[in-house]
């Protein structure tokens, strides 16, 4: 969906939120566990690295059992570009094994079989957390729960951002945490923001964890409560789940799965050489974008012939994640270059 505002509006809430994107980079490569250093090991720690990537590079969970990924995971191997023992494992605390993947073989295969690519350009996901006593009151929170959620965001390619802990609320309930951790005031989260996870952790009499959550995308809230034996289990699941909604947004297939388009794009407000080419060089490296050429130079205008995947709503969706790059209202394929 392409969401416009009046410009001063618009404006106004891109000067309050931070810079959302993020280029993230090796999307096509992970680390795995491998059980020794025999080549049957290797061989499953490949296919396992590929199922890794192949969520990493989708933004959805499901990928890995999806019918139509099982002919690239049986043929793993022919994609794997680099195959070694990562230096970060050992005999005594059990062995790694690094796998990079051909990036333009495996793009391929995966739009040929249907599937949506998450772009490299990803918001910044802010994660609050909070333990809690039965009666409500803080608790140090485990150094293992937040080495969980990076390893987590990690495994899905989703940079993110842990808010600092908050003052506990003057009701000390799970809902009170709650609003606390996504800073809620009388006023509601303003849509286009900065995705965030908050979670309540609470330890049960009968030795479980049970976990509140609530993630918030573009305004959108989802909540569920969740309980698990293990504290780094019950945060990889509430990060994963936080994965699936951030990138069903910012990769919608409804946007993402169009064929290469071409179009023109006109960006104003450049004052000087250095606008240009910091604009030029934003667009040239966004994933969606196969090619672009200067058309018109005039004033502090530029006209753009831009090819890309998916055409402008896809350009236009990216872009929600550019505060540099704000559209006209009425006026989709205008831009108004805003000074960082």
């Amino acid at each position: 969906m392409i969401f416009r505002q009046p410009f001063a509006l618009l404006l106004g809430v891109l000067l309050c939120v931070p810079a959302m994107a993020t280029s993230v980079e090796g999307l096509y490569g992970t680390e795995v566990p491998v059980s020794d250093r025999s080549i049957a090991a290797t061989d499953r720690g490949v296919v396992q690295a590929l199922a890794v990537v192949l969520v990493k590079l989708t933004g959805n969970s499901a990928t890995a059992t999806d019918a139509r990924a099982r002919p690239l995971l049986a043929r793993a191997r022919s994609f794997a570009t680099v195959v070694g023992q990562a230096q970060t494992g050992n005999a005594v605390d059990g062995y790694r094994l690094r796998v990079d993947f051909d990036p333009a073989a495996l793009a391929a295969a995966l739009r040929e079989r249907g599937f949506i690519l998450w772009a490299k350009e990803r918001p910044r996901l802010q994660v609050g957390l909070a333990s809690i006593d039965a009666a409500g009151q803080p608790l140090p929170l485990d150094a293992a729960v937040v080495t969980a959620i990076d390893q987590q965001a990690a495994s899905r390619g989703l940079p993110l951002t842990r808010l600092p802990a908050p003052r506990p609320p003057a009701t000390p309930d799970t809902g009170a945490w709650l609003d606390a951790l996504l800073g809620l005031g009388s006023d509601p989260i303003p849509s286009g923001a900065a995705p965030q996870l908050a979670g309540v952790l609470r330890a049960t009499p009968e030795g479980q964890w049970t976990g509140d959550w609530r993630v918030v995308v573009d305004a959108q809230t989802t909540a569920w409560v969740a309980s698990d034996a293990s504290l780094e289990a019950l945060v990889r699941g509430a990060l994963n789940r936080a994965a699936d909604r951030v990138a069903a947004h910012y990769a919608d297939p409804a946007i993402f799965g169009g064929a290469l388009a071409s179009f023109t794009l006109r960006v104003q407000g450049l004052r000087n050489a250095a606008d240009y080419g910091q604009m030029l060089r934003l667009l040239r490296e966004m994933d969606a974008v196969q090619r672009l050429e200067v058309a018109q130079v005039s004033g502090d205008q530029i006209q753009l012939t831009v090819t890309a995947r998916g055409g402008l709503p896809a350009l236009a969706q990216s872009l929600l994640l550019h505060p540099q790059l704000s559209p006209l209202p009425n006026q989709p394929a205008i831009y108004q270059w805003v000074t960082p």
